[in-house]
């Protein structure tokens, strides 16, 4: 006996010889099978039957990872690069590891967004099923849980004047699913290399609390020759489970420039801390400042006449009347 199971009515391509015979069918087929039986005397008669072979759905899941990091928090899961050659009829999801598949998941789209709000860490499990009834299953490992969240308080920190220290406070930073927080990493310049790790006092630098959540900065230093110091301090929080956060804070050292001596004019001379002139006795004189700038170029708004051998005034305009019969010097 010979066998061929894509017969075609016409030509007979022997594919398996023997009384009997399994066959399996790796693609769709809808066609006929034939058995060829020969005598001893060469004759032969050729029989077939209609078969109908459907292949199941091949699940082809875009790549993860399947992980939700903080809750509630959106799980997205893709199967458009799912075929079948007779077409998807339904896609079924059990979210819950119950091995019951939920009849709200049913849907005929394979995209899915399914939110989270526990922690959970076990498998996740599809099921698409065919036109003809044909269906696949896959297993999805999926974990979700909570990271925990760095805070500093106080920031930004600024000053006007170097070298300086900061107190920062990561003590508001909080636990996530993955227990308690057991370490705080400060990176006082946020360029990646942890400045603060337990159990490093000889870092003469930093402070002993600097381990802690509550934690004084190192000195923030101008140097090479800049004027100002802008950059970040970064705080990293550990939770027991090994799971991290990081909080960013801006840290500042601008210092006030030298002030600009003011110009001024008395009885109308100008004058710069050294005019030095005579007013007759009782008369008035006014000294004028009225030019004076801050060292940001600003007008000064409060002005005070400080005029040897005269009376000190000071008030918001810039203009001041003396009395005097003295040499004096503005």
């Amino acid at each position: 006996m010979e066998w061929d199971f894509h017969f075609d009515g016409v030509s007979f391509d022997v594919e398996i010889s023997g009384p009997s015979t399994d066959y399996t069918y790796t693609d769709e087929y809808t066609g006929s099978v034939a058995v060829r039986v020969t005598d001893s005397g060469g004759h032969t008669a050729i029989a077939s039957a209609g078969v109908w072979a459907n292949a199941h759905p091949e699940i082809d899941l875009a790549e993860g990872p399947w992980t939700v990091t903080n809750l509630p928090g959106a799980l997205k899961l893709d199967l458009t690069r799912t075929a079948d050659a007779s077409g998807i009829a339904r896609y079924s999801w059990d979210f819950d590891g119950d091995d019951t598949f939920e009849a709200t998941e049913n849907s005929t789209t394979p995209t899915m967004t399914h939110v989270l709000t526990q922690a959970f860490d076990g498998p996740v499990r599809v099921r698409v099923e065919d036109k003809l009834g044909a269906w696949t299953e896959a297993v999805i490992p999926v974990k979700a849980y909570q990271n925990p969240t760095a805070a500093i308080a106080g920031g930004p920190f600024s000053t006007d004047s170097a070298p300086a220290r900061f107190a920062m406070d990561g003590s508001g930073s909080s636990a996530g699913s993955g227990g308690a927080i057991v370490a705080y990493e400060w990176d006082w310049d946020a360029d990646g290399q942890i400045e603060v790790l337990p159990g490093f006092p000889e870092l003469s630098d930093i402070p002993a609390s600097a381990g802690a959540a509550r934690a004084t900065s190192w000195q923030y230093r101008l140097s090479g020759g800049a004027t100002q110091y802008h950059g970040q301090a970064k705080l990293t929080v550990i939770d027991a489970a090994g799971r991290e956060d990081s909080a960013l804070v801006p840290v500042d050292i601008v210092p006030v420039a030298e002030a600009k001596k003011p110009n001024v004019t008395v009885n109308g001379k100008d004058g710069n801390g050294q005019l030095k002139f005579y007013a007759q006795s009782g008369l008035p004189f006014w000294i004028d400042a009225s030019a004076a700038q801050s060292a940001a170029g600003a007008p000064i708004g409060t002005v005070r006449s400080d005029v040897t051998g005269a009376h000190r005034r000071s008030g918001p305009t810039p203009t001041t009347r003396c009395t005097s019969g003295r040499p004096l010097t503005a």
